[in-house]
Order: C-alpha cells, then sequence, then structure tokens
C-alpha cells in the first residue's frame, strides 16, 4: 500500500490488516529519519497496527529521485515505483 505512513493509505492498510491481509506498507516516513513536513507517523508505525489489528505489515521505505540521489547506499538500491493514493473532485479521476 503506498502512502502508508498516514492519511487515505494508512487507512486502506489497516482495513486490509483487519480482514488478515498482508500488506506491504510503503511510503518515505521511517523511523529515525525526519518526515514530511514533521508530521507524525511512520511505516513501521502502521506495519505494526496492521499486524496488531490480525493482518501482516511488512515496512518497505520508498524513495524518489530526489532522495535516492541524496540518500545512497554503499550497497546500492533498487528504484521503486509506486502509485501514491490520492482524491480528487473531478469526475472520472
Amino acid at each position: 500500500m503506498t502512502g502508508a505512513s498516514r492519511g487515505g493509505g494508512k487507512g486502506i492498510a489497516l482495513v486490509l490488516g483487519e480482514e488478515g491481509a498482508t500488506v506491504y506498507v510503503t511510503g518515505r516516513s521511517v523511523r529515525g529519519e525526519p518526515t514530511t513536513l514533521g508530521r507524525p507517523g511512520t511505516i513501521e508505525d502502521t506495519a505494526e497496527e496492521l499486524t496488531a489489528r490480525g493482518g501482516t505489515g511488512i515496512p518497505c521505505a520508498a524513495t524518489t529521485p530526489t532522495t535516492r540521489r541524496s540518500k545512497r547506499s554503499s550497497k546500492g538500491s533498487a528504484p521503486i515505483r509506486s502509485s501514491s493514493t490520492c482524491s480528487s473532485t473531478t469526475p472520472g479521476l
């Protein structure tokens, strides 16, 4: 589930957990690192809450081209492509 550290992505991940699903919880906010705009919530938090609700939460850090350039691992990294959850007031989107 993309964008699962908070908001709609987190909500969907938690409901899937309540149904016993295994969910790969992705997002950029991880423990020990500054979060987006200092907002609370990390992928680890969501994975733990999802597991407590009966599913299996597996946190997976996602990066953007900007974060990949600034935070390269000495072991290298595989790019992760994902679609963010969003809402729209435009019919059909």
